[in-house]
């Protein structure tokens, strides 16, 4: 029963914890989400993992633009997750991602119990609610690269930690994890390098004695979560690492070690990014691109200073546990620090830190954590908190799970709506108008102008004549394969998404998106025309 009780309030934290990303996934469904843009691509290519012409690599990357080849992400496990929620229609890709999300705030919860107890437990809980209120809402649900990784990769920052205090039995979960976020896009890269290497090392490093059946269920995951990778490059050359690798090495101007610093200031020092609203593409990169006020900038040394002096308490106090917890902190703020630096400028490459650096939320929440418990346990006052908790053990938690409730009920509800969340109800109808009025026979041509709601529209269309079997080509935006691609197959039809008529085509679909960022004053109609 004590067990019972025990995993009973670790659940019912990690749901509290969990409650932005719940009431997130429920708005989902609610206001009848659907896949437009980048999100209509993921989900195109979710529908051909289960085909003869299956993804072999991730997502269409902007890093393209630093060599004009096509950079994609390093895998497709995204594709492989959402390949069975898109064929049941509706809002389930977003649930799917809402339920990954809210397992692994769950996850992190748990570890956290393992590695201090209750008081960290709830400590994390609390920090795990206010750090979602980092970031915008509809990322919890979100089905585009960059946001489906960021609470996985969260989940791994304590995965990583587990490891290197020697559990083991964490290692083929540790694999997958890392194996996901890494292949969603390529800026997990660095940082999942950095967990593994203090994760993994010092674990090698304490010689357990791990069954061999344990290892080869390890090289088992990534052997499957690899194996469509290492075909491409085997198959083609040069393969997508060949090209990663180009555009490391292009010698294009970056943003520089100055950026990088200032990036690790906002991510460590006083506010940090994980204790602010959500930060603008364009902030972001005023941010990264000006001087940070003093105080940040003094109290993210002090920080770092603090790191190292729990990292090398830790050691001499023999609590590995400490010292692994700092320097993965570390870790991940020097990681912070290459990506930054390290991002192209040319182009308008400089904006995607505004995406690129969600996961500095989670990274510098962990690194107050370590501080926070390290200052606890090498003063001696952890073990006073648990020994208050065991006074009255039911009092305690239930206060302290309501406080964490609270605490994220409040994050749930300043959640804001997603940017095109407007514009489901309309581009519901031009989906439907496509789906009916388009034979099945024959190949459709989607096109049209390259604006924004345009290119936005033309991914939601495509989504919604995959899920229907009708064969389709597009151009713009790239990325979903050379099946679809018009330069190597023929078409008979065309189906046009602009603001008027094509010329001897025939109207199939009207309306007028309104309050969409995009929307003109008056917002101009968007045509669907089809012509043979």
């Amino acid at each position: 029963m004590r067990v019972l009780r025990r995993n009973g309030l670790v659940l019912g934290t990690g749901v509290a914890a969990a409650l932005p990303v719940i009431v997130s996934t429920i708005h989902a469904v609610v206001v009848g989400w659907l896949p437009i843009g980048d999100r209509a691509l993921i989900g195109i290519r979710a529908f051909d993992v289960l085909s003869t012409h299956p993804p072999l690599l991730g997502q269409y990357s902007t890093a393209s633009m630093v060599i004009g080849e096509p950079v994609l992400s390093p895998g497709p496990l995204l594709f492989w997750l959402l390949a069975l929620p898109v064929r049941l229609g509706g809002a389930a890709p977003a649930v799917t991602i809402g339920l990954v999300n809210t397992c692994a705030v769950i996850g992190v919860v748990a570890l956290a119990r393992r590695r201090g107890g209750l008081p960290l437990m709830f400590a994390t809980a609390a920090a795990v609610a206010l750090m979602c209120a980092s970031l915008d809402a509809w990322i919890f649900h979100d089905i585009w690269n960059p946001s489906a990784a960021v609470l996985p990769f969260m989940l791994l920052i304590f995965l990583a930690w587990s490891l290197a205090v020697g559990e083991w039995p964490l290692l083929p979960l540790t694999a997958l994890v890392a194996s996901f976020v890494v292949q969603a896009h390529l800026t997990y890269t660095v940082p999942t390098l950095a967990l593994l290497a203090v994760g993994i090392g010092m674990l090698a490093a304490s010689r357990p004695r791990v069954p061999r059946r344990w290892l080869l269920a390890t090289l088992a995951v990534v052997a499957v979560c690899w194996s469509f990778p290492l075909a491409e490059e085997a198959v083609h050359r040069p393969g997508n690492v060949e090209r990663i690798v180009q555009v490391a090495t292009s010698g294009e101007r970056t943003l520089g070690a100055s950026a990088g610093w200032r990036s690790v200031v906002h991510g460590i020092g006083f506010q940090p990014w994980w204790l602010q609203s959500p930060r603008s593409v364009y902030l972001r990169v005023v941010e990264i691109t000006y001087p940070p006020s003093g105080t940040a900038v003094a109290t993210a040394i002090l920080m770092l200073i603090l790191l190292g002096a729990v990292a090398l308490g830790g050691f001499r106090a023999g609590r590995r546990d400490l010292a692994a917890a700092a320097l993965l902190a570390l870790g991940l703020m020097l990681a912070l620090g290459l990506v930054t630096a390290t991002t192209p400028t040319a182009g308008r490459q400089f904006a995607v830190v505004g995406y690129t650096l969600w996961w500095a939320s989670p990274a510098g929440m962990f690194g107050w954590l370590v501080v926070g418990l390290g200052a606890a346990a090498l003063l001696g006052r952890s073990e006073r908190l648990k020994v208050l908790l065991s006074r009255a053990p039911a009092a305690a938690s239930a206060g302290a799970l309501a406080g964490v409730a609270a605490l994220a009920a409040v994050v749930a509800a300043g959640g804001g709506p997603e940017r095109f969340e407007k514009a489901f109800d309309r581009t519901h109808s031009l989906v439907d108008a496509a789906r009916a009025q388009v034979p099945a026979g024959g190949t459709v041509m989607i096109d049209g102008p390259l604006t924004e709601i345009g290119t936005e529209l033309k991914g939601a269309i495509a989504y919604g004549l995959r899920d229907k079997g009708v064969r389709f080509l597009s151009a713009d935006p790239p990325g979903i394969g050379t099946r679809y691609d018009p330069a190597l197959h023929p078409h008979d039809r065309v189906l046009q998404v602009d603001a008027v008529p094509l010329a001897g085509g025939r109207v199939i679909a009207r309306e007028v998106l309104r309050g969409v960022p995009t929307s003109q004053d008056p917002p101009a109609p968007v045509v669907l025309t089809l012509k043979p």
